[in-house]
């Protein structure tokens, strides 16, 4: 594959321009070129003139004259493939000149000249969704790459909100008590109540014949007694003789028969009631027992229902997998900006592992740096503000990468640690 010519900056002039009153700089073929000095001494202005002539009117600041100048701004950028870009005046007019004297407009930088390399702190205070979208823009495969992201992240929703789910259920799974022994089915209080009633009325029956037994021998007695008083009248009442005869024979023969019943019957004045205090004991017991044979059933519901939330999860958890693969099958294809760069399962940009939210600040310059260039190929430099926020090791590991991944930089940092090229002063370069 035919390497891609990188455009970069030579040099570049400043005069009359926000903050800044006259600066020349020329530049580092690759690596880091720093402009130093205090804040407000017109170092981002240097960048804001360089944005400004390559990138048109979209980085034009609302006010581009040095207030302390009477004269016009004037911007000068010569770039490595032969362009000298101007502008001039208050309306910022660009003149574009190739090497061959020819002149251009916008549309030749726009060409070669990359707007994120021009504005690297959108992307690095963008939000998550836009930084994104420009990293899958340089990967390409864009639309393919969007789709699993979001197939991957459907998936990854559904499957945290369905172990939500199975969390709650394996709580509520922990709080059901179930006593030992309880079965499976629900006392039938109805039929023991029936069963109590029956032997209710059998004992009372019992009772009944009990008591009734109990008085014939007391029967029996009064019948002799009777009998015996006839006799001893007998004598006295000859002429009734007869006839007590006759009710003698009847009593006595009364007396037979409540003898004999009573013979037959005697044996139950041993026999014991029924004992229903089993069934009452159950029936008593019924209601605690059907609550456990209820709360059986409910945990038998809710272990089925978390047996399908885990298998519905697993599935999910397959998906997020295939879509893992889909996306790592499409990044193996192309060529990342640079190693260590994926896209986490909630869609968002991260770098060795880190989101970018954790990632260092010079690990954000770098693979902002790393996405403008793989954005613009032809576009070998960056513009990268505030680089006094990392330190001296962290500045020196930017530098050498810059320098291996052949790009340039024009940066800025407070003070003059770093191998300033530049101290900027007042807006004029020392």
């Amino acid at each position: 594959m035919e390497k891609t010519e990188k455009v970069k900056i030579k040099a570049f002039v400043v005069d009359n321009f926000k903050r800044v009153k006259h600066v020349e700089c020329a530049l580092e073929d690759s690596g880091l070129t720093l402009l130093g000095g205090a804040n407000d001494s017109g170092k981002t202005s240097n960048l804001d003139a360089v944005a400004l002539a390559l990138g048109g009117n979209r980085f034009k600041p609302s006010e581009t004259k040095n207030r302390k100048s009477k004269k016009d701004p004037y911007l000068k950028v010569s770039l490595s493939n032969g362009l000298i870009v101007e502008r001039k005046g208050k309306n910022s007019t660009l003149k574009v000149t190739t090497e061959d004297g020819l002149s251009g407009g916008q549309a030749i930088l726009d060409k070669v000249i990359g707007t994120i390399a021009l504005d690297l702190p959108k992307f690095l205070h963008g939000n998550d969704k836009d930084r994104l979208s420009i990293f899958l823009e340089a990967v390409g495969n864009r639309d393919e790459l969007n789709k699993i992201a979001e197939e991957r992240k459907a998936a990854y929703e559904q499957r945290r909100d369905i172990n939500r789910d199975a969390k709650t259920l394996e709580s509520q799974i922990d709080g059901i008590f179930i006593p030992d022994g309880t079965p499976d089915k629900e006392v039938d209080v109805s039929a023991l109540a029936a069963e109590v009633k029956a032997i209710s009325q059998r004992n009372n029956e019992l009772s009944s014949k009990q008591t009734d037994v109990a008085t014939t021998p007391h029967e029996i007695k009064a019948a002799e007694l009777r009998a015996a008083d006839i006799e001893s009248r007998v004598a006295d009442l000859k002429r009734e003789m007869e006839n007590l005869q006759d009710v003698a024979k009847g009593e006595i023969k009364e007396a037979k028969r409540l003898q004999a019943e009573y013979d037959r019957e005697k044996h139950i004045l041993n026999q014991k009631p029924e004992d229903d205090t089993a069934l009452v004991n159950e029936i008593n017991s019924a209601s605690d027992i059907n609550k456990a044979v209820g709360e059986k059933a409910r945990l038998s519901i809710k272990k089925d229902e978390l047996s399908d939330l885990n298998l519905k999860s697993a599935q999910l958890t397959q998906t997020i997998t295939d879509c893992h693969m889909k996306r790592q099958e499409l990044f193996d294809g192309a060529a990342l900006p640079i190693d260590g760069l994926d896209i986490t399962e909630d869609g968002k940009l991260a770098y060795k592992g880190d989101q970018w939210d954790c990632m260092s600040s010079s690990d954000k310059r770098i693979v902002a740096a790393a996405i403008a260039s793989a954005v613009k190929p032809e576009c070998g430099f960056v513009l990268v503000d505030k680089l006094e926020e990392l330190d001296d090791a962290k500045l020196e590991g930017f530098k050498t990468w810059l320098v291996e991944h052949d790009l340039q930089a024009l940066g800025t940092i407070v003070g003059d640690r770093g191998g300033c090229a530049l101290i900027i002063e007042d807006g004029v370069s020392k």
